[in-house]
């Protein structure tokens, strides 16, 4: 997951400057710095509170044909890191995996093409491979808090927030996957005010 920057104050694209862009082939090796081989046109990246992953684009322009030398496939890993021109932020640094090359186009009058790659955050991506299939107890903070702990806790990623919630209970989880499960854990937290309002 992405650092956290609280801020009112808008930028331009000009404002970022992309650090590193590397692109992991499945087969090994070392990987592609699109960054230096200044083969990227854009970079959006998408985070939401609503939202349990991070998520992205890079739209590149290809003039060694990456999606057969690479070759591109789909479950690349990518990073990238960016700064601003300011010194009040540190450097940003994200990773991901990577879709198959999305619109791939020639782009007019030269032998490059242009397509997009579209990537989600890791937590997203080992998701998909991971199921809960046992009863959880206690409070649903205390079972989102074990759920990511034993789920993703082994690669770095950690849960920001978790505001203690109110009561007791025992839920047997039918095989959903660890997001899925937050999510509908999230559904049914209280706190001590009975507000309900979670989002994990």
């Amino acid at each position: 997951m992405a650092n956290v920057v609280t801020t009112n104050k808008q930028y331009n694209e000009k404002a970022f400057e992309i650090t590193k862009l590397l692109l992991y082939s499945n087969s090994g090796g070392e990987p592609f710095d699109l960054a230096k081989m200044n083969a990227f046109i854009e970079v959006s990246i998408y985070e939401s509170i609503f939202d349990s992953m991070m998520y992205g684009e890079v739209l590149l322009r290809d003039a060694l044909n990456l999606t057969e030398s690479l070759p591109i496939v789909g479950n690349e890993r990518i990073e990238i890191s960016y700064k601003t021109g300011s010194d009040m932020f540190d450097l940003v640094s994200i990773s991901g995996f990577v879709s198959a090359p999305l619109g791939k186009a020639r782009a007019d009058g030269e032998k490059t093409e242009v397509y997009k790659l579209q990537f989600v955050s890791n937590t997203n991506f080992l998701n998909r491979f991971l199921v809960v299939d046992y009863s959880l107890n206690g409070s649903i903070s205390e079972m989102v808090s074990t759920l990511f702990t034993n789920y993703f806790g082994k690669n770095g990623t950690k849960l920001f927030t978790n505001t203690p919630t109110k009561e007791i209970h025992r839920f047997i989880i039918p095989r959903w996957t660890p997001l899925y499960t937050a999510r509908w854990l999230a559904n049914r937290a209280f706190n001590s005010s009975k507000y309900s309002s979670y989002v994990f």
